[in-house]
């Protein structure tokens, strides 16, 4: 008699996919009390040998671990567009009031460098654009400089509103403007993290520490490589730390030879 045609393999085959079936939650069927009659029927009436009993019993555990894992996957992760769609019309705090647009981000959605600035300023929030002037252009050289294309990196700010540098962002803004840039992170999942500023770096190392003691040495977020460097901004107004930051690009460059 071939395996296949043995009543009992049979048998044994579907009281395994039911109880399989069962520990994911599925109760119904055609008949189901016919079935639900079936795996009411102890192992030992099925497998009378010890060694196949015990064999049962193992892989039944194997198919509920399997299921309690299938269970906390999330079937519904959200896009970049999802996260932008429940920003909507941001009202959540005063810097509002103030801007021309929300200034979300932009880049590729697998990005391996995801950069983190402070806020849109004038300029940008006019344009619509991130980093649209000098500072944008100052921004694309260093990145050329270690022969990453600006435009293949996920660009965005920690505040999505413009604010003046007589008024940065306060506490409360930062905060409204916070979970959307963590979900961005997540989303993206990038190989290196890239802060431009002290704000960025303070919220995502979740520290007050001044910049100058937290450049120049690979942090972590969520195991990702997070490199601090100075902004733009500053560095057009403080060309003598340029060096500086040029230290700290080339700790982005080996972060990423590192990753592949």
């Amino acid at each position: 008699m071939k395996t296949q045609d043995n009543p009992r393999k049979i048998l044994q085959d579907i009281g395994k996919t039911l109880r399989f079936h069962a520990s994911l939650g599925q109760d119904s069927y055609l008949n189901s009390e016919a079935i639900h009659s079936f795996l009411s029927i102890p192992l030992r009436d099925i497998d009378a040998d010890p060694a196949k009993k015990r064999f049962s019993e193992v892989s039944q555990a194997a198919h509920c671990k399997e299921a309690r894992d299938f269970k906390k996957v999330d079937l519904t992760q959200k896009t970049l567009v999802d996260i932008k769609r429940e920003l909507g019309d941001c009202t959540r705090c005063s810097l509002h009031e103030g801007r021309t647009r929300i200034l979300f981000g932009a880049g590729p959605a697998d990005a391996t460098v995801f950069i983190v600035g402070e806020w849109p300023n004038r300029v940008d929030d006019a344009e619509g654009v991130l980093f649209s002037d000098e500072q944008g252009e100052l921004l694309r050289k260093m990145f050329q400089a270690i022969n990453i294309d600006l435009n293949d990196t996920y660009l965005t700010n920690i505040v999505k509103c413009r604010a003046s540098e007589e008024s940065p962002p306060e506490k409360d803004h930062l905060s409204a403007c916070r979970p959307f840039l963590l979900s961005q992170i997540d989303i993206i999942s990038p190989k290196v993290i890239v802060t431009l500023g002290p704000l960025a770096a303070q919220a995502l190392l979740s520290t007050n520490k001044l910049l100058i003691h937290l450049r120049g040495r690979v942090h972590r977020y969520k195991m990702i490589p997070l490199i601090p460097i100075f902004h733009p901004s500053y560095l057009l107004k403080t060309p003598e730390m340029k060096k500086a930051a040029w230290i700290d690009l080339q700790l982005v460059q080996r972060e990423l030879l590192k990753k592949g």
